[in-house]
């Protein structure tokens, strides 16, 4: 009866080893890649199209809304998951009202930007980089700033640590490690068994891509010294739950500081309280 016993156990073992694995390379292939369909078209007359090359070699492209003045603040835009630079339109109309330039990219595997993954910030904080050199040499003088929603509020965290070209940065709705986010998503499927399955798409993403997951943390860049950060999130953001961002200000107070958008949702804060977004936001950059 005992043996009986342990072969149900080892059995139940090896199905639910065998069960996590593959659960985790599709919950891995699925969170690299977006449908085509669900990739935005370029839209005419939406700023200067700019394109240059990422470090492995794929094609990214923005639009370029040059500052009224030479040398006046340009503002860097990174959108979120399933996104696109045109869902900047709102903001990008607020920030030149106020005399800020902008640079608003198609993340990698987004919009009409190349390549077939996205990394939640493993490289696209070398993408980023890369667009904070193509502003600073068209238009020389200018204070930069950062203002990312959801997965690009992330990298823009992640990007925050010490040489950083930045000056603040404003991060509507971001993760504090991407492991806790995806725990929370998979979590929202599968209820409390999300842990096996996400560990098993952490070892498939670096045995299979070479990417290390437990490295895309802005927790680990905002608990150093560094720039100024602003964060929004809404209350009631289901998506990526407010406790991240109150997470990322506990770890650094004297650093970061969080608006909780009462009511509020996942990114939609300049929705919600345009009014208040304005002047928080101009008056952060402003004073940085």
């Amino acid at each position: 009866m005992k043996r009986r016993i342990r072969i149900l156990l080892i059995e139940a073992l090896v199905i639910g080893v065998a069960v996590s694995c593959l659960g985790g390379v599709v919950l891995c292939e699925n969170a690299l890649r977006l449908p085509a369909d669900m990739r935005s078209t370029p839209r005419a007359g939406f700023g200067f199209p700019v394109e240059i090359q990422a470090a492995d070699g794929i094609p990214l492209r923005a639009s370029w809304f040059p500052p009224r003045d030479p040398g006046a603040p340009v503002v860097v835009l990174l959108h979120g998951v399933a996104d696109s630079r045109h869902g900047f339109a709102g903001i990008i109309a607020m920030l030149q009202r106020n005399g800020f330039g902008a640079l608003a990219p198609d993340s990698r595997g987004h919009g009409i930007s190349g390549g077939d993954q996205f990394t939640f910030g493993l490289k696209e904080v070398g993408d980023l980089n890369r667009w904070c050199d193509w502003v600073e040499k068209s238009s020389p003088g200018s204070k930069l700033y950062g203002l990312g929603e959801s997965m690009g509020s992330g990298t823009l965290l992640q990007a925050s640590g010490p040489g950083t070209r930045f000056r603040a940065v404003v991060a509507e709705s971001p993760f504090a490690t991407f492991w806790m986010v995806a725990n929370h998503r998979v979590g929202q499927l599968v209820g409390f068994a999300s842990t096996p399955f996400v560990a098993g798409a952490f070892v498939y993403a670096r045995l299979r891509y070479g990417l290390s997951f437990s490295d895309a943390s802005p927790l680990k860049q905002v608990s150093k010294p560094g720039i100024p950060i602003l964060l929004i999130h809404g209350a009631k953001d289901e998506n990526i739950p407010i406790e991240h961002s109150r997470v990322l200000a506990a770890a650094n107070p004297t650093r970061i500081q969080l608006w909780e958008v009462p009511d509020g949702d996942h990114v939609d804060a300049s929705v919600r309280a345009p009014v208040e977004f304005e002047r928080r936001v101009i008056a952060f950059f402003r004073a940085n």
